[in-house]
């Protein structure tokens, strides 16, 4: 998965049989062509929804319980998707990870600290943090990234159950897939990328502890879309 970032494209070359090799294709057609492979323009409501993140993501950062309440988890990772990554998100998503395989309270609230601090909206940063809060006996704290997680869980299965292309679940990265996933106390098996209309969904199989196999849907249409803008 562009688990997960980024997808791949297939370039399609007609040749001509005459032995004089091909030919250019009329102005006509080439400028036809350009135009489909342009991605399409923002939607209207992304700058407003990424200020909206800016917004929630500083009165998430104060840590108080009443902010959780008073934010549209839905619309704040919509909005985060407008919103670029640090320049060295990919060095702090490893730092954070290296403090988790350690199993180092102190390691992951520091880690947890800095990566939140460029991204409100990361599930994973927020779980790990409340487990090392809850350890060092931070409970009040540990209880609000617990609760922060949640709420974004919530928003991206609150709609439909992932268990049709109809019913799947949107998201606006793909690592939000498999938090979603951990949730469910489910392994990633495989990953697979189809087609249904103009959508484009990730079915992501995978296993839970207990054995059941799961088949869920993802929508990715709009996460790709603004992942070919930033290719252009």
């Amino acid at each position: 998965m562009v688990a997960v970032r980024g997808f791949s494209l297939a370039l399609f070359f007609t040749l001509s049989g005459g032995c004089g090799g091909s030919s250019p294709p009329p102005a006509s057609q080439a400028q036809a062509s350009s135009a489909q492979a342009a991605p399409t323009p923002r939607p209207s409501y992304a700058e407003a929804d990424a200020a909206y993140y800016r917004a929630r993501a500083g009165a998430l950062a104060t840590e108080a319980i009443d902010q959780v309440a008073g934010t549209d988890f839905w619309r704040f990772r919509r909005g985060r998707l407008y919103v670029p990554d640090a320049s060295n998100i990919q060095e702090l998503e490893e730092r954070l990870a290296d403090a988790a395989r350690s199993d180092s309270s102190a390691g992951i609230i520091d880690a947890s600290a800095a990566v939140l601090a460029s991204d409100q909206a990361d599930i994973n940063a927020h779980m790990l943090r409340s487990s090392a809060l809850r350890k060092t006996d931070h409970l009040t704290e540990a209880d609000f990234h617990r609760t922060v997680a949640q709420g974004l869980i919530d928003s991206i299965i609150h709609a439909g159950n992932g268990q049709s292309p109809e019913s799947a679940w949107t998201v606006y990265r793909v690592k939000e897939e498999y938090e979603v996933l951990k949730s469910k106390q489910a392994r990633f098996v495989s990953q697979s990328r189809i087609t249904v209309g103009n959508r484009t969904l990730d079915l992501l199989d995978a296993e839970r502890t207990d054995g059941e196999k799961l088949h869920v849907y993802f929508d990715v249409t709009e996460l790709l879309a603004e992942q070919a803008r930033a290719l252009r």
